[in-house]
């Protein structure tokens, strides 16, 4: 029997990070997202001034935060993201990470 697909949801997950390098956080997040994504992002995150910065999902309901810390490290936390989209973002944390 196959279900329709409004009948089931994708598995969500809530990932928080700490202590991840603004370098490293800015370039995965520009890489998943492009630029323009986040709220109050006036530039790419790589670039962009220490602060913290926003986008909700309305289609999935996941949560995106993401700070540029003033010490040179920043933070992630998202909620309610489908497991999938958390892969792709730690997927590419790796990715910048193994680059710089």
């Amino acid at each position: 029997m196959v279900l329709p697909a409004t009948s089931w949801k994708l598995p969500v997950t809530t990932v928080e990070l700490t202590d991840i390098p603004n370098t490293v956080l800015g370039e995965a997040a520009d890489a998943v997202f492009g630029v323009g994504w986040f709220e109050e992002a006036e530039l790419p995150l790589a670039e962009d001034d220490p602060g913290t910065f926003h986008y909700d999902d309305e289609a999935t309901g996941a949560e995106w935060s993401l700070t540029i810390g003033e010490d040179g490290l920043g933070k992630l936390l998202i909620e309610s993201v489908p497991v999938s989209y958390a892969v792709e973002l730690l997927d590419a944390l790796n990715t910048a990470r193994t680059r710089q």
